[in-house]
């Protein structure tokens, strides 16, 4: 008897194995979540009494409540990275789902919206929430015992303490699912952007190959359960650090000149600011008048310092045309700007910490590809705006103060830097001088 390949690719195609796959998957999931879960719950159950002598010399109310707090904060962490982990290396669901998206058509809400209607994705969901029915990991049900520890009340009935964590748990594996659902689709879509920067001695589908490998994925399970366990058993010296310094700031924020040191640091920012934008405003004036341009409209020309959005702030006819003109600010010049072509401003405001020239990769020695003026970014806050607007003719975006950083971001989600001149979408976009130095030759 030959064995048949079309068989085979059919089988595997079919409906009634992707279901048996999906249950397989997220069961393997699920046991390895427990096992993993009960080893590091079996470290802080052994210190349990040590932990609780701890937290009461220190005089927190309940001594016992930081341990129980520790195993459910635990549980919640990891619920996310066991389940993240496995997902994303779930090279099946990636394959197929790369063959009909691409970044240019994904969108991150359209995703989250697909999953709750996804039948496999509730397959997955029934699957892992019928094994805790069947196995509850150890975590969740310490939510009673937390809440009775605190409030100084009798323990509930263990019908009680058994509901309160299969609520819990049910709730937290759906909201990490859901959000894991958009964010490793989006990543798989990234991905081979990301590693064509990195190991250039390699073509990308290796460097992939070797991304979502067997062992990639074993190695990013171990650190990520490591670093989750290390970080709940610190949160009690880093909140201690915390406390601390919100000590410090209480008491430096009942000095008078902590307040007046504020005041003039924000101060002398904005002075800067404000004397930038009035000497454009200046400058303005003097280029219509030697030039015989025309400013018709000027609306709040200093609200962009302190508010981003709104409509345009000049309006100038010059050289035969109407420009319209909006102002942007950047108070700080070291924030990333980056203009989307749908209309979308992007302020990143960054923490980072400097990177290495050069990278060695076994005997070979590469330029960094990243960002120098950048370094390695520890964590960014990002804030957006609408930056459109409606006119009946040319429409500029103008910046003032400059930014030192500002990037047009397209829809595969690169970005590059932006020169005076260039366009996003319908707007054009200068620095606020290089604008009247434009319009006074003509090119605008």
């Amino acid at each position: 008897m030959e064995f048949d390949f079309d068989d085979l690719k059919k089988l595997r195609e079919s409906k009634k194995f992707l279901y048996v796959r999906t249950v397989l998957y997220a069961a393997v999931t699920y046991v390895v979540y427990v096992l993993l879960l009960a080893l590091m719950n079996f470290t802080i159950a052994a210190s349990h009494d040590s932990l609780g002598a701890f937290f009461s010399s220190t005089g927190y109310i309940g001594a016992y409540a930081w341990v129980y707090f520790l195993e459910v904060l635990l549980a919640i962490l990891f619920t996310n990275s066991a389940f993240l982990v496995f997902a994303t290396y779930d090279r099946p669901t990636r394959e197929e789902f790369l063959k009909h998206n691409s970044i240019v058509s994904f969108k991150l809400k359209g995703a989250w919206k697909g999953a709750l209607k996804d039948r496999f994705f509730w397959v997955r969901m029934a699957t892992v929430w019928g094994l805790y029915l069947l196995f509850p990991a150890k975590g969740f049900v310490q939510i009673s015992y937390l809440i009775t520890t605190l409030l100084r009340i009798s323990a509930f009935p263990a019908l009680v303490t058994r509901l309160i964590g299969i609520a819990a748990f049910f709730a937290v594996s759906l909201g990490f699912s859901l959000f894991i659902y958009g964010d490793v689709r989006r990543m798989w879509l990234e991905m081979p952007r990301r590693v064509s920067k990195v190991q250039l001695f390699n073509s990308t589908e290796k460097k992939l190959k070797r991304k979502y490998s067997l062992g990639a994925m074993v190695w990013r399970l171990i650190y990520t359960t490591a670093i989750t366990y290390i970080g709940v058993l610190a949160l009690p010296a880093i909140l201690g650090a915390v406390g601390v310094f919100g000590a410090v700031l209480l008491m430096l924020a009942q000095l008078k000149w902590t307040w007046i040191i504020l005041g003039v640091a924000i101060g002398i920012t904005y002075y800067f600011c404000i004397r930038s934008r009035f000497r454009f405003l200046w400058r303005l004036r003097r280029c219509c008048k030697k030039n015989g341009f025309k400013v018709i409209a000027k609306k709040h020309p200093y609200l962009s310092l302190i508010h981003d959005g709104g409509k345009y702030n000049i309006v100038l006819q010059a050289n035969g045309k109407t420009y319209y003109c909006k102002i942007l600010a950047s108070v700080k010049k070291t924030n990333k700007i980056y203009l989307l072509p749908d209309g979308t401003c992007e302020r990143a405001r960054l923490l980072h910490i400097p990177a290495p020239r050069v990278i060695r990769k076994g005997g070979f020695i590469q330029a960094n590809t990243m960002d120098m003026n950048e370094g390695r970014e520890a964590f960014r806050i990002v804030s957006t705006f609408d930056y459109r607007f409606e006119a009946d003719g040319e429409k500029v975006l103008l910046f003032n103060p400059v930014p030192k950083f500002l990037y047009k971001k397209v829809e595969d989600g690169t970005s590059r830097p932006l020169d005076n001149g260039e366009t996003v979408g319908e707007y054009t976009i200068y620095a606020a001088n290089a604008f009247l130095r434009a319009l006074e030759r003509n090119c605008a």
